[in-house]
């Protein structure tokens, strides 16, 4: 921050809130497969149970489902941890008790990787869905080993948030509490070019 800035940011600047609100892609937006009349889904977690995200994101899904009209059960949700072998062992647990799931949702795209191999180990036909518009995600849809992930572009939201941040500081009348919604697009083979993964 620039001593010019700093200097201008007073004790009611510091009071005020800025947010950054991510939209989550619907479900229909990333996945429109109606193969069976009743899908079976299994949710994979990002990171320790408990985190907003996590719960969020999962909420987020659940509420793209129904708001799609899908008939659905959610057979599995596991907490895990951010690596692909992790993924990979998860699933095949999953697997392993309901071998006709349709659908892995996995919160990151670290863990849809290694979610891929167990799909493919075990001859699924499950759909495999990421979250971040990764590297990984990203060459993993182009490579035909995921389905779909969530573009998510970092540096942009970064730029947002700090113009909210720099608003809220510099000029009193922004509302407190402002929403900064970034669209975060979902990403399959078809549009696999329209996000340039930025991690």
């Amino acid at each position: 921050m620039s001593t010019e800035l700093y200097q201008k940011v007073t004790p009611d600047h510091l009071r005020r809130d800025a947010f950054l609100y991510v939209r989550q892609s619907s479900l229909r937006q990333v996945f429109e497969n109606t193969e069976s009349t009743k899908r079976q889904y299994a949710l994979r977690e990002r990171g320790a149970p408990g985190m907003a995200q996590n719960w969020q994101r999962t909420k987020g899904f659940k509420a793209g489902l129904d708001e799609s009209g899908a008939k659905y059960r959610i057979v599995a949700s596991q907490p895990t941890d951010l690596t692909p072998e992790q993924g990979e062992s998860v699933c095949q647990n999953i697997l392993t008790a309901h071998p006709d799931v349709d659908l892995f949702y996995n919160q990151a795209d670290d863990l849809v990787i290694g979610c891929a191999k167990a799909v493919r180990a075990a001859g699924s036909h499950a759909k495999l869905v990421g979250w971040g518009g990764s590297h990984l995600g990203i060459n993993a849809i182009k490579a035909g080993d995921v389905d779909g992930t969530v573009c998510v572009e970092p540096e942009k939201m970064g730029r947002l948030a700090f113009k909210a941040l720099y608003a809220a500081v510099m000029k009193p009348e922004t509302p407190k509490g402002k929403f900064v919604e970034v669209d975060t697009p979902p990403v399959t083979k078809a549009n696999v070019s329209s996000c340039v993964p930025q991690w």
